[in-house]
């Protein structure tokens, strides 16, 4: 029997455990399989391309062969979802690799911002110049002359000029230097009763100096 006819449909996925392992899966097509059983269902093989398996009620394109509904290949998803929050550029370079709702991952390409990797809380950007990394609030930002770590209220920025520290939107320099301006002196009291300068103001002095050459001052 020759090969007289190709038609596409539209169906619904109902079963994904292929004891072959395989890629196959079974679906019901609206009007034409949705009344049979799920375990009588025909298992349909993936098509070129195809190398992971869709969930349960995902709608998929299916290739029907001569109207028997016993054999045919699937493709990946069909993605209807609207692009409108893309630029015209990063829409017609838009590339959507791989994405899974239940399990929270997707990975996707937009020309302005890269590759991105996203796996619930966390999020990896790979662009042309940097690399970002985020897991909630917290983010690190390299690129190839700075590398900028921020954690809950604190930042520390490295570049070729050297350590920028913030916290609360002071930034380490200015803290340390009103910490040095409050501090005269460091003593303690020993055993005897004596008290010893352990800090004098010429060591709070070089102290100061030493911060303030350490920490940029943005």
């Amino acid at each position: 029997m020759g090969l007289n006819s190709i038609k596409i449909y539209f169906g619904f996925v109902e079963d994904v455990d292929d004891t072959e392992k395989i890629f196959r899966v079974r679906a019901k097509i609206p009007g034409d399989t949705d009344s049979i059983q799920k375990d009588n269902l025909p298992w349909y093989y993936p098509w070129y391309g195809v190398n992971y398996l869709p969930e349960i009620g995902d709608e998929i394109p299916i290739m029907i062969f001569n109207n028997e509904f016993v054999n045919g290949f699937y493709e990946k998803k069909a993605d209807v979802e609207k692009r409108s929050e893309l630029s015209d550029d990063d829409y017609k370079t838009y590339l959507e690799i791989y994405k899974r709702e239940s399990d929270k991952v997707r990975l996707m390409y937009q020309k302005s911002k890269g590759i991105e990797f996203e796996y619930d809380k966390s999020l990896q950007i790979i662009d042309k110049d940097k690399i970002v990394s985020k897991v909630n609030d917290s983010k690190i930002t390299l690129t190839d002359d700075m590398m900028e770590t921020i954690v809950n209220n604190l930042m520390l920025k490295m570049t070729d000029e050297g350590f920028l520290m913030k916290k609360g939107g002071e930034t380490m320099k200015k803290l340390w230097t009103d910490l040095c301006q409050k501090i005269s002196e460091i003593q303690f009291t020993n055993t005897n009763g004596k008290t010893v300068t352990m800090i004098n103001k010429s060591d709070i002095l070089a102290m100061k100096n030493r911060g303030s050459q350490f920490f940029t001052n943005e």
